[in-house]
């Protein structure tokens, strides 16, 4: 599929996210005629940021729980192994921090 005429972010956002999941949005609505419709990604952010709070919230009002959280199975993004959960790697300190420049020098030795 080939769109011209699409709506595009200003050079100085960081709102590709946002365009994305309009994009997605619209097409998969049918609507592929874009050239008229003026995007405030602001609000498309705020309206994200309450669809996925509600879906939590509702979740949690209802006490459901995931199939990883009851099977302790953790499946991958990328089509790989699904592995048991104690055997995931502890992201809980991603990203890594950058070592201060007094520690970065120690290391080098300079």
């Amino acid at each position: 599929m080939h769109l011209t005429n699409v709506p595009q972010q200003e050079l100085s956002s960081n709102d590709c996210g946002t365009y994305t999941c309009l994009f997605v949005e619209y097409i998969s609505n049918g609507v592929f005629n874009m050239d008229s419709i003026n995007i405030d990604a602001k609000y498309h952010r705020q309206r994200y940021a309450t669809i996925i709070w509600q879906y939590g919230k509702t979740k949690n009002d209802d006490g459901a729980i995931s199939e990883s959280e009851v099977t302790e199975i953790v499946a991958s993004k990328f089509g790989g192994p699904h592995i048991a959960k104690e055997h995931a790697s502890d992201i809980s300190n991603c990203p890594t921090p950058r070592p201060r420049k007094s520690n970065l020098i120690q290391l080098i030795g300079a």
